[in-house]
Formats: structure tokens, sequence, C-alpha cells
């Protein structure tokens, strides 16, 4: 058997010899494996549900914090526990309060200023991948302005981008752990 063999391979040894250096730059060069962003499953869990605008809108303002990293933000918002997708690294937000910028209410109702609007929890030291998030204190931080702002439109629109800024920082803790 091994007889064979030896022929066979001596015949191919030679043949890769005898190709010049030009043979083998005029080949053809095999595609370079394609780079495919790591998967993130962020899933949402909210204390009281949301629109769909508001989802679609928070979203945008995520992806948008995550787009220099090239992540693939995968997003699911949860009824129960199930999750549907699969992913490289998932990240748990759970959203409290109210997480409606239409639901934003008078601002005397809220604490006051030095109530944290979003948190990371850590676990022993160790950083674990849910993040909470607290729609209640980011609308009383907007409410306070719509005395300041010509319309409630504008006071909506910076209660999303505070949340989207607040959520994606709060996810870079958790996906840099």
């Amino acid at each position: 058997m091994a007889l064979r063999i030896a022929p066979a391979l001596l015949l191919l040894f030679s043949a890769a010899m005898a190709a010049t250096p030009a043979a083998l730059a005029a080949a053809p060069a095999k595609p370079a494996p394609e780079f495919l962003p790591p998967t993130v499953g962020v899933l949402l869990r909210f204390q009281r549900p949301p629109g769909n605008i508001f989802v679609k809108e928070i979203r945008r303002e995520v992806e948008y914090i995550f787009q220099p990293a090239g992540l693939d933000l995968r997003w699911e918002v949860l009824d129960g526990s199930r999750v549907t997708g699969a992913y490289n690294r998932v990240v748990l937000v759970e959203m409290r309060g109210h997480c409606n910028p239409s639901a934003i209410r008078d601002p005397r109702e809220f604490p006051g200023p030095n109530v944290p609007l979003g948190w990371t929890i850590v676990n022993d030291g160790e950083v674990i991948s849910r993040v909470d998030v607290d729609c209640d204190a980011i609308g009383g931080l907007a409410s306070a302005m719509r005395g300041r702002l010509p319309n409630s439109l504008l006071v909506e629109r910076i209660f999303l981008r505070v949340l989207g800024r607040v959520m994606g920082h709060e996810m870079l803790h958790a996906l840099l752990a």
C-alpha cells in the first residue's frame, strides 16, 4: 500500500516545485473568510409594558451608540422567561417604572437629582450581564425641563435620548466585564 502512495506524493511534490512564482501569483486567491460580528442578545423586560414605537426608538438610540463597536445587537422583549434567539452574549435589561415618553408626569412626584438613572449588577465583585434602568427617574429629569422647552415633543425626545444613553452606558459595563 505504501508503495502506491509514494509515487503519487512524489508526483504532487514535483508539480508543486515546478510552479513558478509568477504562476502562483496569477492563480486566483481564495476569498478571505468573512468576519461575522458577535451577536448580542438585548433582552428587555418591562415592569409596565410600553408601546411598540418606544421600543423602536430606544433601539435606534442604543444601536447608534454601539455602531462603532460593530456588534450585532438583536432585540427581544421578554413576556416571560423564554428566550427565542441564539447569541454570543446576552444582556438582560430590566426597565423599571413608566417607560413611555407620553406618560412623563409631574416632576414633583420624583425623588430628586441624586437618584441613579441606571445601574449594572455586581455580584461578589463580578459584573453580571444584567442592567437596570429607572424610567421614572429619567422621566423626572425630562419633566423638569418641561417649563423651559417650547413643546412637549421636545421633552419626549429628551426622555428617549437620555434613556438610550443610560441604557447604552450600563450595557457597556455589562459587555466589557
